[in-house]
């Protein structure tokens, strides 16, 4: 994951393998650590080897970034704190989405093993949208993505193999609709 400050494009992020946080403020000429404060960087039993990370183009001081537990920081990853624990011991955080228009508001996290959350007020307070046994895949969420005209529309993503990894909802959540198609 990478991603680039929408108004100083001197200021880069990058992730290298287990949640390793980097960032540039010369336009990529170096970077230089900012993970020290997340405790679950640097190690495969908390942290993914592809690990998210979102930036917040609404607010872009703010980063979101998912392990066991997901982190924010607000002051371009120079401090970080947890705002969702783990959930289960086994899951790890595999996508993070934050609105392109309410980014300070809406963020969206799917798990490894299915599982996806959602929180509406900045990233305080979270709730489980889709468990084991609903309608969506129980694999890996391999994308998130909101409507950056309708945070009601939201498409997820998963691994597999299988036809039915395209999925949408258009009320949050609530409801969600195969959009796999056959080609």
């Amino acid at each position: 994951f990478c991603a680039i400050h929408p108004v100083d494009q001197d200021t880069m992020y990058a992730c290298y393998p287990w949640l390793g946080m980097q960032r540039s403020f010369n336009g990529g000429n170096t970077y230089h650590s900012i993970s020290e404060d997340i405790t679950e960087s640097g190690d495969d039993d908390t942290a993914l080897f592809i690990s998210p990370f979102a930036l917040d183009k609404v607010a872009p001081s703010r980063l979101l970034a998912g392990g066991a537990s997901i982190w924010i920081s607000t002051d371009h990853g120079w401090n970080w704190h947890t705002v969702l624990d783990p959930l289960f011991v086994t899951q790890l955080c595999s996508a993070i989405e934050i609105s392109p228009t309410q980014g300070s508001l809406v963020v969206w996290a799917g798990y490894d093993e299915g599982r996806i959350w959602k929180s509406e007020n900045g990233a305080v307070d979270w709730t489980e949208v889709e468990g084991f046994g609903g309608p969506l895949p129980n694999n890996f969420v391999t994308d998130i993505e909101i409507s950056p005209h309708n945070n009601d529309v939201v498409i997820v993503t998963f691994g597999g193999y299988l036809p039915d990894r395209l999925w949408m909802t258009t009320d949050r959540g609530s409801n969600w609709q195969n959009i796999s198609g056959s080609g």
